[in-house]
């Protein structure tokens, strides 16, 4: 009986001892394209493992928490290492705890409060460092590439990154929830910053972003210290999120879109007024959903003296709640 359970191409599971494993090009007639998601993960026993020719992808946490892994073989075939995907291997951990496979850096071992990672690392892997409440400093080298989704999320104290010029692509959420962080430059040639990427940075006052690059517009969301004096956390024309504390919110003129949870957590609204610029009429609804209990919305008038009512002081009637 086989060790490996394989379906359309993609090796979904490995049932045997561990050891020292030499993974077949082709099983039960299939051609092995990809090694599935968590495949081997919490295989212990595992001690070395050498990957086929042809073989195009390993998988989000194929060799997850593979503690006792000290070896892997990967062809040139393989075009993409997902996340997490070698994440808990302690045993291919470098000199400095670092978990670095194929120009990925997929975690480390212990908890530094300083982390200088080295040259040749191109890509810093999903996840890779989430929740290292230790961590105070990080400094990529140039070649890297990518920061990957919730790579450095809720890192509670890092307060200094220094990306490099190489640097193309920041994933979603991949420094959110860095309270600590208070400033930071993306380099000119990131083409994209993922959603809330710096949300929930709190400490964060100054950030900037290239003109020509794909952001998210809730980037920033929660970000308080980028709030302005009203307390309007706004990025080109996006109302993000008010952390202000009036009572009565009177919207800019320079808003054009929101979201949904922007006024969320703000029981001390009583009323909201939108400019005559039209953004008021078009609310999402989720928008409504989560505003607090009884709010009145209205619109400017044009004159500016008096206020229109736009919605009843009250939330609508939603089946599902």
């Amino acid at each position: 009986m086989s060790d490996f359970v394989i379906q359309n191409g993609v090796l979904t599971r490995y049932t045997g001892p561990g050891g020292e494993v030499v993974i077949p090009p082709v099983i039960a007639g299939e051609q092995l394209k990809e090694i599935g998601r968590f495949a081997f993960r919490n295989c212990a026993s595992l001690r070395a493992v050498a990957l086929p020719e042809g073989l195009e992808r390993i998988g989000i946490g194929a060799f997850l928490n593979c503690t006792g892994l000290v070896s892997v073989r990967i062809p040139d075939s393989v075009s993409g290492i997902g996340g997490m995907a070698f994440q808990g291997c302690t045993g291919l951990a470098d000199e400095d705890g670092l978990i670095i496979v194929q120009g990925g850096l997929h975690g480390c071992t212990g908890s530094p409060e300083e982390l200088v990672i080295p040259a040749g690392v191109t890509h810093i892997q999903p996840a890779a460092f989430e929740k290292a409440a230790a961590l105070r400093s990080v400094i990529l080298p140039e070649g890297v590439v990518s920061v990957g989704e919730h790579a450095f999320k809720d890192c509670i104290n890092l307060c200094n990154v220094v990306l490099p010029d190489s640097l193309e692509e920041i994933g979603d959420r991949a420094f959110c929830g860095c309270q600590s962080l208070r400033s930071v430059t993306i380099p000119a040639g990131v083409s994209r910053v993922g959603q809330h990427a710096f949300a929930r940075c709190t400490s964060l006052t100054s950030i900037s972003f290239p003109e020509d690059a794909w952001v998210d517009r809730d980037v920033i969301f929660r970000c308080s210290g980028l709030a302005d004096e009203k307390g309007f956390v706004i990025f080109r024309g996006h109302l993000s999120s008010y952390v202000g504390t009036d009572a009565s919110v009177v919207i800019p003129d320079s808003v054009r879109s929101f979201n949904p949870f922007a006024f969320e957590d703000c029981p001390q609204i009583t009323d909201i007024t939108f400019p005559e610029n039209g953004v008021g009429t078009d609310l999402p609804s989720l928008l409504l959903e989560h505003l607090p209990e009884g709010v009145r919305l209205q619109i400017q008038s044009v004159c500016k003296e008096n206020r229109q009512p736009l919605y009843p002081p009250q939330k609508p009637d939603h089946p599902n709640k």
